[in-house]
């Protein structure tokens, strides 16, 4: 392996048993150093949507002849950001990943 080719830090995520795309954060010497240079101090985002997990609807007869019509939705909010730092001088790196989530429940009868 060259030189160039031993700079190369990124992540993968699998979120529900599928894997996601891959996230490259630099590929190369060159791209390290860029990266580094312009940094903006924002951390990169990984995953980022809404998922809907459970979407039901089910008709129940009363007793008295009426329907009663039960709906439940369960979503999911996901934002998933990693951030690397690095310190020339010292030669160090540090990475750090942010992951918040926000479960939702609606239930209609």
């Amino acid at each position: 392996a060259t030189e160039e080719q031993d700079f190369t830090a990124g992540m993968s995520a699998i979120l529900l048993d599928v894997p996601l795309r891959p996230v490259t954060f630099f590929d190369g010497y060159s791209d390290l150093m860029s990266k580094m240079f312009m940094s903006s101090g924002k951390p990169m985002n990984v995953v980022k949507g809404n998922l809907l997990l459970v979407d039901h609807q089910q008709a129940v007869p009363l007793q008295s002849g009426l329907q009663a019509v039960i709906t439940l939705q369960v979503g999911l909010g996901l934002d998933i950001s990693a951030d690397v730092n690095m310190n020339m001088w010292e030669q160090e790196f540090n990475t750090s990943i942010k992951s918040r989530y926000v479960n939702r429940y609606q239930f209609h009868l």
